[in-house]
């Protein structure tokens, strides 16, 4: 069973992890899976892969990390999925320009927000990514943004490794 709303107040900032210099990090783990997958990671290649979009459509991402560790047991390109597929939904909700904040946090779960600005969507619209997270034995929730927009929020188990 899911702890209570992970969501607090709603205050974002910019944190970029320190890359080598490529493009966007190397979150893939070696090897067949499960692995330990930092989701911090995952959601900054994420956001380096549809920035070129968000940018044509008028879109700010704003992201936002914790410094603790967010490691979750699972399966890397399942979970990227899953959140691509979340991100991908909130982008097509916005076709002419907002805002998408994407927040990684750790409480004790690995949390995962993925707010926009465009108008709500039922949450039928990730029924794959939700498949795929249940799947890891986490959880997903859709909620209303005040003024407009949907939040997908995703709960997975953090990995003591």
């Amino acid at each position: 069973m899911p702890h209570t709303e992970p969501s607090g107040a709603q205050t974002f900032d910019r944190r970029i992890l320190h890359t080598t210099g490529r493009a966007s990090v190397d979150w893939r783990p070696k090897g067949p899976g499960p692995h330990f997958v930092d989701l911090r990671l995952v959601c900054q290649a994420l956001v380096d892969a549809v920035s070129s979009r968000a940018d044509r459509q008028g879109v700010t991402i704003d992201l936002s990390l914790t410094e603790s560790p967010t490691k979750v047991i699972g399966f890397a390109e399942q979970l990227y999925d899953a959140i691509e597929q979340i991100m991908t939904h909130a982008l097509d909700a916005m076709p002419r320009g907002g805002r998408l904040i994407v927040r990684v946090d750790r409480d004790p779960y690995v949390i995962v927000e993925c707010a926009d600005t465009g108008p709500e969507r039922p949450a039928s619209a990730s029924a794959s990514a939700r498949t795929i997270i249940e799947a890891h034995r986490g959880y997903v929730w859709h909620r209303r943004q005040p003024g407009g927009g949907t939040c997908v929020i995703v709960e997975l188990p953090a990995a003591a490794g």
